[in-house]
């Protein structure tokens, strides 16, 4: 038989949480796989940042903070303001460091999580189209949402024409 010091008890609690602990990773390994298999409608792929990034900066990371203006102030790759990378959740907050915000979108992949944050959070159709596409995304970016959908001012800018060139490239109109 068992020991005197088995308790079965302690044993039926111990697999019960096992069990448990077993059937909540299943779960979570279930949705993970579903998600990336359908994957998300409106996350921004590869293309789409990489031309966004482009038409920014020619994606260069050596694209340090400046002014433009009076009171604009951009930094990195992507040339993010401190108000977008805000509205974006701001990514690499550090209460303890005054320059989170230069650190965070003068890195690329900090500054990738602010483009991919903000324009999930902005998301919007910006051509009036009734689909988002990376066009909308690209408009957002740079114009944002009160603006992406004033075509006179994005039609004549210098962004949304490396933009265009570059997406048109690299693979047509994607729908998101």
């Amino acid at each position: 038989m068992f020991p005197s010091c088995f308790n079965l008890s302690q044993l039926r609690s111990t697999m019960i949480k096992q069990q448990s602990t077993f059937f909540i990773h299943a779960i979570i390994a279930m949705i993970f796989w579903f998600h990336v298999s359908i994957g998300d409608p409106h996350a921004l792929d590869d293309d789409c940042l990489k031309c966004i990034c482009s038409a920014s900066s020619e994606c260069d990371d050596q694209v340090r903070c400046h002014t433009e203006g009076q009171d604009d102030y951009f930094c990195g790759p992507f040339q993010v303001s401190r108000n977008y990378w805000f509205e974006a959740g701001s990514p690499g907050y550090d209460a303890s460091n005054p320059m989170d915000f230069e650190n965070c979108v003068n890195n690329i992949y900090c500054a990738i999580q602010t483009v991919n944050q903000y324009l999930k959070i902005k998301q919007k159709d910006c051509d009036a189209d009734g689909i988002i596409t990376c066009q909308d995304y690209a408009l957002l970016h740079k114009f944002g949402p009160a603006n992406c959908t004033d075509e006179k001012m994005y039609s004549n800018s210098s962004f949304w024409h490396k933009f265009d060139s570059c997406f048109s490239f690299t693979n047509g109109t994607k729908q998101f």
